[in-house]
């Protein structure tokens, strides 16, 4: 998570399915932060905005899961 940042990470599509992010990573922090630098810059989603992207778009839980 960064300062400014806005997103969703858990959220629920009445009848649906639920979604949440629950992901954890080695203490290395360093090597993460730099990581996430990289990907950022390739182009690649924060998880945040993955979530909001399938809540907003997906009416299923097949949909979700793709």
């Amino acid at each position: 998570m960064q300062a400014g940042m806005v997103g969703v990470y858990t959220g629920m599509k009445g009848g649906a399915f639920s979604i949440s992010e629950n992901e954890r990573f080695p203490h290395n922090h360093t090597a993460g932060l730099v990581e996430n630098l990289i990907m950022g810059f390739l182009g690649y989603k924060e998880i945040s905005w993955v979530i909001r992207d399938t809540l907003e778009s997906c009416d299923s839980f097949d949909c979700a899961y793709h």
